[in-house]
């Protein structure tokens, strides 16, 4: 009888281990098996493609950028620039070098601006490029490119790209798996 009881039990401990074994499998087969891409990002970047080349190609929105460089058009950006002491970057773009094609044609938008207002005599040229004029710019693009106002590109801008929900879930499991990663090398003991 007690050795009865004993064996129950210890097939009740292998059935939940088992049960565990199988979820654990389960979730490897998930994460294993081969999605078809997702084509959002690859949508965002041929978007972000005409924004790029409405601001670098077409030049459509250098009036403006010279403008504010010489100090004829006010900018909510430059101001919020000279008034912060440090800054922080959103660059909307997600490719690198569509971002990069775009830095480098404000850069040179910059340097060779025939009048630079005296507030800009001073100050970092890569911190006013990717603080006033890369802003200044995607807005502007935003609203030639998607027919829009430029109050709302500027809410479209802040608001930045769109995540599919698959890439929201792969980044949630990301978090997740350095959360346990973390945990696991906080438990670990001292040697």
């Amino acid at each position: 009888m007690l050795e009865e009881q004993f064996l129950t039990s210890d097939l009740g401990e292998e059935e939940e281990e088992g049960s565990g074994r199988q979820e654990e499998e389960r979730r490897r087969r998930r994460r294993r098996r081969k999605l078809l891409p997702d084509r959002s990002k690859a949508a965002r970047n041929r978007a972000n493609e005409k924004l790029v080349d409405f601001i670098v190609k077409q030049r459509r929105v250098e009036t403006r950028l010279l403008g504010v460089i010489g100090g004829q058009q006010q900018s909510k950006w430059l101001r919020w620039f000279l008034a912060a002491s440090r800054s922080v970057v959103d660059t909307y773009l997600e490719d690198e070098d569509q971002l990069d094609q775009v830095y480098q044609y404000l850069r040179g938008v910059y340097d060779t601006a025939p009048l630079t207002a005296p507030c800009l005599a001073d100050v970092d040229r890569i911190r006013l490029v990717l603080d006033v004029l890369l802003p200044e710019a995607i807005i502007y693009a935003i609203a030639g490119v998607d027919k829009l106002s430029l109050v709302k590109a500027e809410d479209k801008y802040l608001k930045g790209p769109c995540l599919s929900k698959r890439e929201r879930e792969e980044f949630d499991w990301m978090i997740e798996q350095q959360m346990k990663m973390k945990a696991s090398i906080g438990q670990r003991p001292a040697h």
